[in-house]
């Protein structure tokens, strides 16, 4: 669903679609969308697909910011082209349900990157998909944080963890790389692609923080004292949170 403060747009000659915050943006965000070498920063993390980006206008200041293009990983790259994806309608697309995800979260105060655009570019029965957000500026990822702190960390992510399950929040790929933490020890979580906002009940939000264990054990980022108080610090937060996750 496009709000009344979202614009979408198009380029019939690239078979191109957008929507774009216009809470933020002024004109349809084409220039910014692809990874060109003059104004692109790649990103080291992930698969390749994501970059930093310095929208200017000159009608505001630069925006900093994150662009990333949908690109499959494991076995299903192997099988189409990495960034192809079936179309099924424009409010199908894992672009635009992300982006209306991020500004649903995002305007109820949930720490989460600001959406800039979605866009989706056709090609045959497929699509290809971007989306570009405000760039998180100084942080980290939890897994490079929690050893220089020690417990304090570990009681945040807690806290904002709960803060999303409380609001009915299920993130897909909660992994320490997910979880970033500011110079002023604010947490925030970033890429909810495939994630949703609905009924939660508690053992899905306790999954949610099984996902995010098994991540810390295999990046080697685990601490027994400090996971203690993350769990502390969410059951508390939990529970002190009006009608969050039953069952």
């Amino acid at each position: 669903m496009v709000t009344s403060n979202d614009i979408r747009a198009s380029s019939p000659p690239h078979k191109a679609e957008l929507i774009y915050n216009a809470d933020v943006l002024h004109t349809p965000p084409w220039r910014w969308l692809q990874p060109v070498a003059d104004h692109a920063t790649p990103i080291a993390a992930g698969r390749g697909s994501a970059w930093f980006v310095t929208l200017t206008d000159i009608d505001r200041p630069a925006i900093a910011a994150v662009l990333r293009h949908y690109r499959r990983g494991g076995l299903p790259a192997r099988l189409v082209p990495a960034h192809w994806y079936f179309y099924a309608g424009a409010q199908r697309t894992r672009c635009v349900r992300e982006y209306q995800l991020l500004r649903a979260l995002h305007a109820s105060g949930l720490p989460v990157p600001e959406p800039l655009a979605a866009a989706w570019w056709r090609q045959g029965i497929g699509v290809r998909q971007a989306l570009l957000m405000r760039q998180l500026a100084h942080t980290r990822s939890l897994a490079t944080q929690v050893s220089e702190h020690g417990e304090a960390p570990w009681r945040e992510v807690g806290r904002t963890l709960a803060r999303f399950h409380a609001a009915g929040v299920w993130h897909a790929d909660l992994n320490a790389h997910n979880v970033l933490i500011d110079d002023a020890r604010k947490v925030w979580l970033i890429d909810f692609d495939r994630g949703r906002q609905g009924p939660l009940t508690l053992a899905e939000a306790r999954r949610n923080l099984d996902r995010l264990e098994r991540s810390l054990r295999k990046l080697q980022a685990y601490d027994a004292q400090g996971w203690a108080a993350l769990l502390t610090a969410w059951e508390q937060a939990m529970a002190a949170a009006p009608g969050a996750c039953a069952g």
